[in-house]
C-alpha cells in the first residue's frame, strides 16, 4: 500500500480541505444553542416556562460535556487500535445523529430529546477532532505539517464564529436550514474520508 505521505500534493490537500470542513461543520454544530438561544427559548418558554426553559437551555451544554470528560482519552487510544479513519467516518455518523435527535426535540417542543441529542452528538465531537488530527498527521510531512494543523484549526474556530453570523439569519426563515446545514460538510467529509 502506497504512503498517504507520497501521495500526490493535490490529493493531500483536498483531503485537508475535507478534513477541514469536517471540522468546520462540527464546530458550527457545537454553537447552535448560544447563536439560537433566543429563538429556542421563546420555542419552549411558553410550554416549560421561562427559569425553566434556562434551566434546560444551560443542560443542553452540561451534557454534552458530560461524555467529553472521559471520551478524548479513548479517542486517542481508539485510533492507534482502529484506524483514524475508521473513527472519523463513525465520530461523523454519531455527530449527525445527535444533530438529527435535536433538531426533532425542537420540532416536539422536547427538551429531554434535545439534551439526550445533545449528548450523542458529544459523545463523537471531541473525538472526530481527535481522529481528523491524526488524519493529517498521517498525511502530511515535516514542513506541511505545521501549516496543515494550523489550516484545520482555522477551519474550526471559523465553524464557531460563522455559526453565530449564519444561524440567526436562517433561523428567521426556517430554523431547520440553521440545524441541518452544518451537517452537510459532516456528510460530504464522511463520504471522501471513506475512500481514501
Amino acid at each position: 500500500m502506497k504512503n498517504l505521505r507520497q501521495t500526490t500534493k493535490q490529493v493531500r490537500f483536498f483531503m485537508l480541505l475535507i478534513c477541514s470542513l469536517c471540522q468546520f461543520g462540527t464546530y458550527y454544530i457545537g454553537d447552535i444553542p448560544a447563536a439560537l438561544k433566543t429563538e429556542i427559548l421563546e420555542q419552549f418558554s411558553p410550554k416549560y416556562g421561562q427559569e425553566t426553559s434556562e434551566i434546560f437551555f444551560s443542560f443542553l451544554y452540561t451534557f454534552y460535556s458530560i461524555p467529553n470528560i472521559v471520551l478524548p482519552l479513548m479517542g486517542g487510544v481508539l485510533c492507534d487500535r482502529i484506524q483514524s479513519r475508521t473513527i472519523a467516518l463513525i465520530t461523523s455518523f454519531i455527530v449527525a445523529l445527535g444533530q438529527i435527535i435535536i433538531f426533532q426535540g425542537y420540532s416536539q417542543q422536547s427538551y429531554e430529546l434535545m439534551v439526550l441529542g445533545r449528548f450523542i452528538y458529544g459523545i463523537g465531537g471531541e473525538i472526530i477532532g481527535i481522529a481528523i488530527q491524526s488524519l493529517i498527521i498521517k498525511w502530511f510531512n515535516n514542513h506541511e505539517l505545521n501549516f496543515a494543523l494550523s489550516l484545520s484549526l482555522s477551519f474550526l474556530r471559523f465553524g464557531s464564529i460563522s455559526n453565530m453570523i449564519i444561524s440567526p439569519r436562517i433561523a428567521d426563515y426556517a430554523l431547520f436550514g440553521a440545524i441541518i446545514f452544518p451537517s452537510i460538510p459532516l456528510i460530504v467529509s464522511k463520504e471522501q474520508i471513506g475512500k481514501n
